[in-house]
């Protein structure tokens, strides 16, 4: 029981909105980038205000360009990182398949693509059944992420400065 009790307030440490300066925002956001085998696809972290309740960040696609931009809004280090590295698995998605392939992903949508990045990267972990329709990774999904990663060969990214990396060099 002791032990459950301090896994609970560990987890409420963690999760506690601390983070709550823009340039804080940024900071801790280039730090998650930093630690990331993908962290080389981001180009520049933005924060700004987005007016949609249950955005907490974007990236844009068609044509990307490897910004990710946060709402400003306080973090928790925990949300942030998790936040961070679904941000990067849809820029993994767009270095490797652009707009256009509509069989990319291994069959994955584009939401459960970058929720299961943040579960590969070890920020989030994987759904139950009762999850939210549109941001999941069930298990069945994170198996298609690694197989699909695993199956790679290389990334390229074709947003600033055009580059190519071996995915076995990068891998996570």
């Amino acid at each position: 029981m002791l032990a459950g009790s301090a896994t609970v307030l560990v987890d409420a440490i963690r999760n506690f909105a601390s983070i709550r300066e823009p340039a804080e925002i940024r900071s801790h956001a280039l730090e998650r980038i930093d630690e990331s085998p993908w962290g080389w696809l981001a180009t520049d972290v933005v924060i700004v205000d987005i007016p949609e309740p249950n955005v907490g960040a974007r990236v844009t696609n068609n044509p990307p360009d490897g910004i990710i931009t946060i709402d400003r809004r306080n973090w928790s280090g925990g949300r942030l990182d998790r936040l961070v590295d679904h941000e990067l698995g849809h820029l993994l998605d767009f270095a490797v398949w652009g707009s256009g392939d509509p069989d990319r992903r291994g069959g994955l949508g584009s939401e459960p693509w970058a929720e299961c990045a943040a579960v590969a990267a070890g920020t989030r972990s994987v759904d139950r059944g009762d999850a939210d329709e549109r941001y999941h990774c069930f298990a069945d999904e994170i198996e298609i992420y690694r197989q699909t990663v695993d199956a790679l060969d290389e990334v390229c990214r074709s947003w600033a400065e055009p580059e190519c990396r071996a995915v076995d060099t990068i891998r996570p």
